[in-house]
């Protein structure tokens, strides 16, 4: 196991199964990989549909929504302690990696002195190239001890780059020719979904 892709989700079964779509799509040797998705156990939208999630390489843990949103890195330490692999990718479920290969680049790199980074990253019409600090990060399972305890710090994706480039000096490894899309939504119906 080479690196295992956390997916919390929330009611968005259609996009979900998109986000996990793409990974398979991208991905090099399907050996190297786990899908690894959190769940909330009062979500009919996702529980109804169970099946379609349930193939191999893709593990499933549901549990209490708790805060919803503001417990979004609950969840992904929820998923990271469930995972031997040494790398994680934060993921959300309403993206979807485009490009090949991303795993063969990963396999020869340290777990130490380097946070990864997709080349490009598309939000909406906009696209970045080698953006450090950005969205949809690839760090080393357990890379936030000491300074953290088991639970991750939110919002995670900047906490890491914090902790690891501001903090430890490591340097950002771009994945050449791999490029995350972030299909998000407006802002009013992000804020309707968080009520779902």
């Amino acid at each position: 196991m080479l690196c295992a892709i956390l997916l919390p989700s929330r009611a968005r079964p259609d996009r979900l199964l998109k986000t996990i779509a793409s990974v398979w799509a991208t991905v090099a040797d399907p050996s190297r990989v786990e899908v690894l998705l959190r769940l909330d156990d009062d979500d009919r939208a996702m529980l109804d549909r169970l099946g379609e999630f349930e193939k191999p390489g893709t593990r499933i843990i549901v549990g209490p929504r708790g805060r919803g949103y503001p417990d979004l890195n609950k969840m992904y330490g929820e998923l990271a302690a469930a995972t031997p692999a040494p790398w994680l990718w934060m993921m959300n479920d309403d993206a979807i990696i485009v490009g090949k290969g991303w795993d063969e680049q990963l396999v020869p790199l340290p777990t130490t002195g380097l946070l990864v980074q997709p080349e490009m990253y598309q939000l909406g019409f906009s696209r970045y190239a080698n953006s450090e600090g950005g969205a949809f990060p690839i760090f080393p399972n357990k890379c936030w001890r000491p300074e953290w305890t088991d639970e991750l710090v939110d919002p995670l994706d900047a906490k890491i780059d914090e902790l690891l480039r501001g903090q430890r000096g490591w340097k950002t490894h771009f994945l050449p020719g791999i490029e995350v899309v972030h299909d998000r939504d407006d802002d009013a119906s992000l804020e309707a979904h968080r009520t779902l």
